[in-house]
């Protein structure tokens, strides 16, 4: 999968200067033996094109995963959020990010493309630092799974949810691309098991969502108001 991603996302790369300005950090679980010496295989074999970078640390919650992962960017400019059983099938599909950023001066926008699997969300999607120092941190904490409907729903709450004619096929299990694994079974027994699922955590922090669909409000307004006056 490591492998896989990679490739895909560099190949299909096609910004001139956004080659040397990649960057991929993977969380690694404790007991994972087999990602890191592929990880070092990898950064040896992208070394001077990309940067390839990882953390290891206790197996976690997803959304605890990608703030840890956050915080170790060198550029924090555009961040894809996105799983390592994902494949980019779309040439150019960095420019269309870009371009879709563009048309929103204040970049609070939720930027997504098809996944082949999820019609009603972005499971693979774009956030800009600008939203990301809003929010306070890059994803909603505790949840294993759920982060990217927390993200859409805030979203739609300001109606910024821009799709783009890229395809990043999500290569999941619920859709047959890959197998049922101790791994997936552990997340969903996480997941929805336990007194508060995150299903439940989900419907019980709406509040905040609104809340910081408010305070994104607020900074898109005051945004336009300091375009107007220049």
């Amino acid at each position: 999968n490591i492998a896989r991603f990679i490739d895909s996302f560099y190949q299909n790369a096609r910004a001139g200067d956004i080659l040397n300005s990649l960057e991929f950090w993977f969380y690694i679980d404790d007991d994972d033996k087999l990602s890191i010496p592929e990880l070092i295989y990898q950064k040896k074999e992208y070394e001077g094109l990309v940067n390839i970078n990882w953390i290891v640390g206790p197996r976690t919650a997803i959304s605890d995963m990608y703030n840890r992962l956050y915080e170790h960017l060198s550029r924090p400019d555009l961040v894809l959020i996105s799983g390592d059983d994902c494949i980019c099938r779309t040439e150019g599909w960095d420019i269309e990010v870009e371009n879709a950023f563009k048309q929103y001066e204040d970049r609070i926008v939720l930027v997504g493309g098809k996944d082949l699997l999820n019609e009603s969300l972005f499971t693979t999607f774009v956030l800009s630092k600008e939203y990301i120092d809003i929010f306070g941190k890059v994803m909603p904490e505790g949840f294993w799974d759920y982060s990217d409907t927390w993200h859409w729903h805030t979203f739609s709450m300001i109606n910024r949810i821009h799709k783009i004619n890229i395809v990043i096929e999500h290569m999941h299990v619920s859709n047959n691309k890959a197998p049922m694994d101790d791994t997936m079974r552990e997340k969903n027994l996480r997941c929805y098991g336990g007194p508060i699922g995150s299903h439940i955590k989900f419907d019980q922090e709406r509040h905040i969502r609104e809340q910081i669909a408010e305070r994104l409000l607020l900074k898109i307004n005051d945004s336009k108001v300091k375009s107007e006056h220049n």
